[in-house]
């Protein structure tokens, strides 16, 4: 893929957002059945580009976590696959009517979703953000600017161009979907400075990342705190199916930003609910940490 500068690819993505916001249901839909398609005939080439990223990773130290949150193989391909199937499926929210009322005098107002624009879309680490986020924006009709980590950069270039091709082929206009190649820090601000071809700026990563994306930002910014994932266990819950949700959250992929870090368990069932699950943690290599109470348990 042939790197192009910011300011190219943000009038580009300004350019195809005015036709990609008048995009029919059946053509987004279309379109995505085909990036799903795509990525699964061109599996071969995501892996053979992931294996790039993992080598240069565990040549550069990255964490454990971080290796597994890089990482691709056919499982997680064919998942993210399906999961722009089912994007392509989902309900289109473009035009719905989400309210309404008739004012005084009679005046009859609406409230109805509209695409955005052009969305900056800014994260780290994981490549399967690169089609998933691209397909959501996609979805709601905005043209997307993807910026990944540069640990990710060639499976990202890989996938982006996968998903554009296929995208294109059904209908979506050119630079409505693209990648910065160019992995120098730099291009997240001058992304954040192009307050007349972005619309919005989606931040995902670390605290400090997000929190310099919005003091150098003129784009506005959707970001996220430290966050602290929950799993609460209330005294009317199916115990055995909480105990499955409690114990996926934690064990499935516990390298994952939206991975369990707290459980916390209505103290009437806590007898009856935390030994067995602490077993099943224990198994699982699972560190508990709690008050004198829940330790007891």
């Amino acid at each position: 893929m042939t790197e192009i500068n910011v300011q190219t690819l943000a009038r580009r993505a300004k350019e195809a957002s005015w036709k990609t916001a008048l995009l029919g249901a059946d053509v987004k839909k279309s379109a995505l059945r085909s990036a799903a398609k795509g990525l699964l005939r061109e599996s071969p080439r995501v892996q053979k580009a992931n294996d790039q990223d993992m080598a240069q990773g565990k040549k550069s130290g990255l964490s454990a976590a971080m290796l597994d949150r890089l990482a691709l193989n056919p499982k997680r391909i064919a998942a993210v696959a399906q999961a722009l199937q089912e994007i392509g499926e989902a309900t289109d929210p473009v035009g719905e009517v989400v309210e309404e009322w008739t004012a005084q005098g009679g005046l009859k107002i609406k409230r109805v979703r509209v695409p955005i624009g052009v969305i900056g879309m800014i994260y780290e680490s994981r490549p399967n953000v690169t089609v998933e986020s691209a397909a959501l924006c996609l979805k709601a009709g905005n043209s997307v600017i993807l910026r990944g980590g540069s640990e990710a950069i060639h499976s990202n270039l890989c996938l982006a161009d996968i998903f554009s091709r296929a995208v294109q082929a059904r209908g979506v206009p050119e630079g409505a979907v693209q990648l910065i190649a160019n992995t120098d820090r730099s291009t997240i601000y001058e992304l954040c400075r192009m307050s007349a071809e972005v619309d919005l700026i989606i931040a995902r990563g670390s605290e400090k990342m997000v929190k310099e994306i919005r003091q150098k930002s003129y784009v506005p910014v959707l970001g996220h705190g430290k966050g602290v994932c929950h799993v609460y266990v209330d005294r009317a819950a199916d115990l055995k199916m909480a105990a499955e949700i409690a114990f996926n959250s934690k064990v499935q992929r516990p390298g994952v930003c939206n991975a369990m870090e707290t459980l916390l368990v209505d103290k009437t069932v806590a007898k009856k609910f935390l030994p067995e699950l602490y077993r099943r943690y224990r198994q699982a290599g699972v560190k508990i940490c709690g008050d004198t109470e829940t330790l007891a348990l």
